[in-house]
C-alpha cells in the first residue's frame, strides 16, 4: 500500500511539474518553445549561441533603449512574468517601431548570449542581437 501511494504521489507531482511548465510558454511564440525548454533542462545551453532567429511577433513596446514582444513573455507564477529576449540594438534600427504597440512585426536575429539565473533564479534568457525588423 505504501508502495502504491508513493508511486500516486510520485505521478501527481510529475502532473503538476508539466502543468506548471504548460502555463509558463503559454504566451510564448511556438518557435521558442524549444529554446526555452533547452534554457530550463539541466546544463549549460551554449550550444544556442550563434542560432540565427526568424519569427513573427507581437510587438508590445519599443523605445530607444527597449523593446518588448508579448509573445516572448514566460509566465513564472500569477505573480512573476518575463521576457525570454533581451534585444540588442541600434536605435536606427528600430525607428519604424517606435510609438506602435500591438502590431506583427517579421524579426530576424541571432542568439548571441545565454544567461541562465543571472538576474534571478531559474529565469534564464537569451540575448539576441537584431538583424531585422519589419512590420
Amino acid at each position: 500500500m505504501k508502495i502504491l501511494s508513493l508511486i500516486l504521489t510520485f505521478l501527481l507531482i510529475a502532473m503538476a511539474a508539466h502543468g506548471e511548465d504548460e502555463s509558463a510558454v503559454s504566451e510564448l511564440n511556438a518557435d521558442l518553445v524549444p529554446i526555452y525548454k533547452s534554457l530550463i533542462a539541466e546544463g549549460q545551453p551554449t550550444d544556442l549561441v550563434g542560432k540565427p532567429l526568424k519569427l513573427t511577433l507581437n510587438l508590445k513596446f519599443s523605445s530607444d533603449r527597449h523593446l518588448l514582444f508579448s509573445d516572448t513573455q514566460i509566465i513564472v507564477d500569477k505573480d512573476t512574468k518575463y521576457y525570454l529576449i533581451k534585444w540588442k540594438f541600434r536605435p536606427v534600427d528600430i525607428k519604424a517601431l517606435l510609438g506602435k504597440s500591438n502590431v506583427k512585426c517579421k524579426v530576424t536575429g541571432r542568439i548571441v548570449e545565454v544567461i541562465n539565473g543571472m538576474t534571478s533564479p531559474r529565469m534564464p534568457y537569451i540575448v539576441v542581437e537584431l538583424a531585422s525588423v519589419e512590420l
